[in-house]
């Protein structure tokens, strides 16, 4: 039954937008507080006139305070804008996987570059080292092969950034178009269009012979996520192409298809083995002049030019799901901060009587009349200002969860300037008052208190640990925790979505910036050994925003002078320095006599005060001491107790910075220093059946590999290369050059009689032959295999799945085993689990000695030196890490 629709007579407000709920609550409050003092409750009494005034003003702030929060949170644009100040992120997007698997590499990849029609992530073969794989790309058919090194260099840098963390690309190639021509016979029905129909045709078969890759879901169907599709097709079943054909509807019958690599070579076998830097494709110009079409027994021609534009139409509708969606939704601000926090005072519709209003009261009024009305004036300012300051928290509400250092502040405040001569009751100008306000809402104990809890609220929806930040870091200024949760907050998309994320050579792991964070370390790029230079300390500060206790000059007044050098016959001399020389509980100020102490000197009884008479006048002498465990160091002798406190206070905040500056780590990963650009090579000539016929007899690089095999395809024809030869009983057969003997080859196997071997010569004899009618056939047929030399004697387990960690063992926290205890927890916990992960803690001289090696290797890798220079950096770094690993 349909009901009627109809208006509710009682409308339901919240209690905020209510006017008379208000009142009757407001009356009510009232009657409970003045008992029987208040006898008149009629409209035309001053206190119910208040209660209205007051009420009304309530209702305009409630209003204002019962707008939806998206339209608060988004006062100022897009989604994108606000998330990124305020960390508002989806969970969808904070924690959204990252690129984990070969599969995501591939997809992404061809997203992320319009000229890839496709691509694979392949595991290399070649090598025995588990996270190294080739990268092969299929660019659009409209790439002219003389841009490939441009296109190539670019996919290389962008895979680097993309890169997983103890995993690396080892070779990206682009693969050259394999041409294939069809010859087909069809024979269609009579209402069909026939150009459409065989671009149908021509476009299936190609899209066999070379899939495109769609990701979309709802374009998605079976054959999309058919396997085959995700493989780099090396052998390509001829025989799928007449089934293919076949299942057209409009096609009766068919004589063929008969396939051609080139406009002589008829490919007679069922399967076609595509060389390995190639990819098959449809010769659509071959096969239109190849192909017949007959319908009712007459024979037709095609439009080629209508063919090829009906297939330019079917691949660019199937490009098109790649195409990237971004979420940036636009929101349309209903209004701005300003008029959403602009305050209305009630005084101004006050009646006139009151003296409160624009008009006031007249110059001739009492003084008394006159105290009265600011009397009144300054009562409604104290709720006046709670509701301005309402507003102000509302309009400022998109600041609350703010990741910005400079909105500390979570109660937000303004001074009610509305109110009519407001000046009149205020004791101080606009200026210190809103100020004053400021102050007053956001005390510095209660300030940090209520910004790290906002914090740690944003940290916990991210599955993050807010609490468990203030207890690492309990000994630093509130100020400072919160900065680093900010600074957490605002990477927090990058840290988590792309958790197991490496970096190339000039940048900074995830794991590095993680760990860094959450403990506080300043990664600006620096070398750490430098410290000693004063200039390029100077340096590091006027950069750094981290320190605001920079060491005062010593040109200021009572500033003593200071210099030392970290020289000590003690071993650990630096460790010990670090450590204690930044704590003020190490120093100690004693009344001396100015002379350097001896070891046996160090008890505090020997330490006395000596007064020196000079021009009759008593001077006193003050020592400041620094106790290093077992070693006390004499600084500096001065003639007062100020001088030597303000040294004290020097020295502390000098070291602390040293520690800070010195406070860094390598993040080396083992598959980034293996062999990968020395390499020597063996070619592999295979049969029809995929088994090793012949290979190279010695090692050599890739180009002296592949001219044997130009050689073998030259001179293996010929009778008189081949050369039988007995060892032990068995007989190897060699292959030579006529003209001067050099070795071309071997054939694999061993036979057991020498007509056996001959037996086997002629056959290998003859499918040279065979194959060498085609430079890129026979290349099929081939394969190199690597042998690294000059690294024999490094495990290839060493390159596996493993980092190390390199840190200074000087620095205080570096010290301290609970610090320790938690870098190794926090690196656990911010890679994967199969990792494994070796941590070197190095003196002063051995890390001076890796970061002069370790730079040497990163800008070798940047600058594309030589391949045996860059060997030699990496095999440099290895043979370190290993010794560190000894010791």
């Amino acid at each position: 039954m349909n009901q009627s629709t109809t208006i509710d007579r009682k409308v339901n407000h919240p209690v905020s937008k209510d006017f008379n709920q208000l009142m009757r609550e407001c009356i009510e409050w009232v009657q409970k507080l003045s008992g029987k003092i208040w006898t008149d409750y009629n409209e035309h009494d001053p206190g119910y006139t208040i209660l209205e005034q007051l009420a009304y003003g309530l209702t305009e702030v409630g209003y204002r305070m019962n707008f939806d929060m998206e339209s608060l949170l988004f006062l100022q644009g897009g989604h994108e804008e606000v998330n990124k100040k305020n960390a508002l992120l989806d969970s969808t997007e904070a924690l959204a996987p990252g690129i984990v698997t070969t599969e995501d590499i591939r997809r992404d990849l061809i997203r992320s570059f319009d000229i890839v029609d496709n691509a694979w992530v392949e595991r290399y073969d070649s090598a025995s080292i588990e996270g190294l794989y080739a990268v092969y790309v299929q660019l659009d058919r409209g790439v002219f092969p003389e841009d490939f090194p441009v296109y190539q260099k670019r996919i290389e840098a962008y895979l680097k950034r993309i890169r997983s963390i103890c995993e690396d690309y080892h070779q990206v190639r682009i693969l050259h178009p394999f041409p294939v021509s069809l010859k087909l016979h069809l024979y269609l029905e009579r209402s069909v269009q026939t150009e459409h129909q065989v671009a149908s045709i021509f476009d299936a078969v190609s899209e066999y012979l070379a899939p495109t890759a769609t990701f979309q879901k709802e374009l998605q169907t079976e054959t999309d996520m058919d396997s085959e599709k995700h493989e780099r097709f090396r052998t390509v079943n001829l025989l799928k192409v007449d089934e293919l054909v076949s299942q057209f509807d409009a096609v009766v019958n068919m004589e063929g298809p008969e396939f051609f690599i080139s406009s002589f070579q008829h490919i007679t076998e069922d399967f076609l083995r595509i060389p390995e830097d190639y990819y098959p494709v449809l010769n659509l110009a071959d096969s239109l002049n190849r192909l017949r079409v007959t319908i009712d027994g007459n024979s037709f021609s095609v439009e080629p030019s209508v063919v090829r534009q009906s297939l330019e139409a079917l691949r660019v509708k199937r490009k098109e799901p790649r195409k990237r969606w971004t979420r940036n939704i636009p929101v349309q601000p209903r209004f701005s901060v300003q008029e959403l926090k602009k305050y209305y005072s009630v005084q101004r519709t006050f009646p006139e009587v009151y003296g409160v209003g624009l008009e006031g009261l007249s110059e001739k009024a009492p003084a008394k009349r006159k105290g009265q009305a600011k009397q009144l004036k300054a009562y409604l300012y104290f709720f006046e200002q709670i509701m301005a300051d309402a507003l102000a928290q509302n309009a400022n509400l998109h600041r609350f969860f703010s990741i910005d250092p400079d909105d500390d502040a979570s109660y937000q405040t303004q001074l009610p300037a509305d109110i009519p001569m407001l000046d009149e009751v205020l004791d101080l100008p606009f200026s210190e008052m809103e100020k004053k306000l400021r102050e007053i809402a956001n005390p510095d104990e209660v300030k940090y208190d209520r910004r790290n809890r906002v914090l740690n609220h944003m940290l916990a929806r991210f599955g993050e640990d807010g609490i468990f930040l203030d207890q690492i870091h309990s000994d630093l200024h509130p100020k400072q925790v919160i900065g680093i949760k900010q600074r957490l907050l605002s990477q927090l998309n990058e840290l988590s979505r792309f958790r197991n994320r490496a970096a190339d050579v000039e940048g900074v792991s995830m794991l590095k910036n993680r760990v860094g964070i959450l403990l506080d370390f300043d990664l600006n790029e620096r070398k750490v050994t430098d410290f000693l230079s004063e200039e390029a300390l100077a340096k590091y500060l006027s950069m750094s925003n981290r320190f605001n206790r920079l060491l005062p000059s010593a040109s200021q007044a009572n500033q003593p002078t200071f210099s030392f050098k970290l020289l000590s016959k003690s071993k650990n001399f630096v460790q010990k320095l670090f450590k204690y020389a930044a704590d003020d509980h190490s120093y100690q100020i004693v009344e001396g006599k100015g002379k350097r102490l001896a070891k046996r000197d160090v008890s505090h009884e020997h330490l006395h005060k000596s007064i020196i008479l000079r021009k009759d006048r008593s001077i006193e002498e003050y020592d400041v001491l620094l106790h290093l465990e077992d070693e006390v160091l004499k600084l500096q002798s001065v003639d007062n107790m100020e001088k030597a406190q303000a040294l004290i206070r020097r020295l502390v905040d000098r070291f602390e910075i040293y520690n800070r500056y010195c406070e860094d780590f390598f993040v080396v990963e083992h598959i980034l220093l293996r062999p990968g650009f020395g390499e020597l090579f063996k070619y592999q000539l295979f049969d029809e059946n995929g088994k090793m016929m012949i290979e190279s007899i010695d090692f050599s690089d890739k180009k002296g590999q592949k001219e044997l095999v130009f050689e073998l395809l030259e001179f293996g024809e010929q009778r008189e290369a081949y050369y039988v030869l007995e060892d032990d009983g068995m007989f190897e057969v060699l292959l030579l050059r006529p003209d001067n003997q050099k070795p071309i080859g071997r054939l694999v196997i061993t036979f057991p009689s020498e007509e056996e071997a001959w037996a086997q010569a002629v056959k290998a004899q003859e499918y040279i032959r065979r194959i060498s009618v085609s430079e890129i056939r026979a290349m099929a047929q081939v394969e190199f295999s690597s042998f690294h030399s000059e690294w024999a004697t490094v495990p290839s387990d060493f390159f596996e799945h493993t980092l190390s960690i390199v840190h200074p063992n000087w620095t205080k926290r570096f010290q301290n085993t609970e610090f320790l205890q938690l870098f190794d927890k926090l690196t656990a916990e911010s890679i994967p689990s199969y990792l494994k992960v070796n941590r070197h803690a190095l003196s002063f001289n051995e890390f001076k000695h890796f970061e002069k090696r370790h730079e040497k290797w990163r800008k070798g890798m940047q600058e594309e030196n030589s391949v045996r220079e860059r060997d030699a950096n990496s095999l440099k770094l290895v043979h370190l890490l290993t010794q560190y690993a000894t010791k």
